[in-house]
């Protein structure tokens, strides 16, 4: 997979051409929103254009998979497919016995050959197994990741029990091996947080492969402040959550103390509103009605990004109470409209936010902490005013879609050995 070295060579008329592999290409999360964010501005830069994708299909039910329990599957080969994606020429490549956590993130010889008409691969994964997948691709390879399988499944760990759990712990295991190896074996490693960052280096402390941030970006024109920065105290003043609130790792229970507790030191009629793709579940509003905050919760599911840009920017604040979380775009989006975070150090917060200066950082599962933030930043609107702005002026240096991007392109150009061009 490792590139030869490139003489500095002019940039030709013909831009270069670029692969996204994705994990689980068209699911709907934080990967494809990576996806969709680097389709977007590979094709609006100068230099690239994405001219394929390639999906690897994270379920073992993929109908492009051999199946070890589906005996009519058994004659075939793992199948390439035909998929709808952004309006991209799109293929999903299957794996053997899918079943097998591990046989989804092998390399196959379908891999290469769809891959053989561009000059270089941008994997994008929530984990780095997946980019194990690229070995011997023949074509420099950029690895997208945000997290770890060990990280992601902690809370799945937790609760599991009997044969499902030590048969997560040995998947678990086995992918973690081939998550270092997919890492050792990249070009280039672009990472989302801090702790990516130490993990991604402790496997080439030698430096013989580049390892950076690489983060999506936010459409700042989009996500920006309210004209009226006053009005997001209007009464009642709310707390704005936004995520897949039925998932456990989300800790949507600290929210809800931690909003509680707000709201009984400031004596405020504090609202919470949160917004996902989907209802937060039963566990949820039993939360709600043990709390007493049945009035005070507002749920609004998929909302269109002009109305979620809406709720951002009326929101005394938002808080991200995640137990792990790769990035966090949310609390960019966030801090691009002008509102202050609270956030636990939960990952990728810690490489977002300046704690006390743009936003704040709380400790997982700490709901009093969270309720005494929160409570500071209704307290007082200059202090409230003060973080919102400096939030949007780090979003402006380091998260709008140009900023973000300009990692991933220096990267390009460098594995590819062009030279650099004058930024437009």
């Amino acid at each position: 997979m490792r590139a030869a070295a490139h003489a500095a060579r002019p940039r030709s008329a013909a831009p270069a051409r670029i692969a996204l592999v994705v994990q689980g290409l068209g699911e709907t999360g934080g990967v494809d929103s990576v996806a969709r964010f680097l389709l977007e501005q590979i094709n609006r830069s100068a230099g690239y254009r994405c001219t394929l994708a390639v999906g690897l299909p994270m379920s073992s039910r993929s109908p492009s998979s051999v199946r070890i329990a589906s005996p009519r599957s058994w004659a075939l080969s793992p199948g390439t497919r035909q998929v709808e994606w952004c309006g991209i020429p799109s293929v999903e490549i299957g794996a053997m016995a899918s079943e097998l956590e591990f046989q989804r993130y092998l390399p196959r010889a379908a891999i290469a050959r769809v891959l053989r008409d561009v000059d270089l691969v941008q994997v994008v994964s929530g984990s780095p197994a997946p980019g194990y997948a690229l070995r011997g691709c023949g074509r420099p390879v950029v690895l997208q990741v945000a997290t770890t399988v060990a990280a992601e499944r902690v809370a799945e760990l937790r609760e599991a029990a009997g044969p499902r759990r030590a048969w997560t712990r040995a998947m678990t295991a086995v992918t973690g091996h081939l998550e270092r190896a997919a890492i050792a074996a990249a070009d280039a490693v672009m990472v989302e947080n801090p702790r990516m960052l130490d993990f991604a280096r402790s496997i080439d402390p030698q430096a013989r492969r580049i390892v950076e941030y690489g983060v999506p970006g936010v459409d700042t024109s989009v996500f920006r402040p309210h004209d009226d920065p006053g009005r997001r105290f209007d009464v009642p003043p709310y707390v704005l959550g936004v995520g897949r609130f039925a998932d456990p790792r989300k800790n949507a229970a600290m929210l809800l103390r931690g909003v509680a507790e707000a709201r009984r030191r400031t004596g405020v009629d504090l609202r919470l509103v949160l917004a996902g793709a989907t209802p937060p579940g039963d566990a949820f509003r039993d939360a709600v009605r043990a709390l007493g905050l049945e009035a005070a919760v507002t749920v609004h599911v998929a909302p269109t990004r002009e109305r979620l840009a809406e709720l951002y920017r009326d929101a005394a604040c938002f808080a991200l109470t995640s137990d792990e979380e790769g990035f966090g775009i949310v609390v960019v989006e966030a801090m691009a409209s002008g509102v202050p975070v609270v956030a636990t150090r939960c990952g990728g917060p810690e490489g977002i936010i300046d704690d006390g200066t743009d936003g704040h950082l709380v400790d997982v599962g700490d709901a009093a902490a969270l309720g005494d933030r929160i409570a500071a930043l209704l307290s007082d609107r200059e202090r409230n005013a003060e973080m919102g702005r400096a939030a949007r002026r780090t979003v402006l240096a380091r998260f709008s879609n140009d900023a973000a991007f300009r990692s991933f392109e220096g990267v390009y150009d460098r594995l590819l050995g062009l030279e650099t061009r004058t930024p437009t």
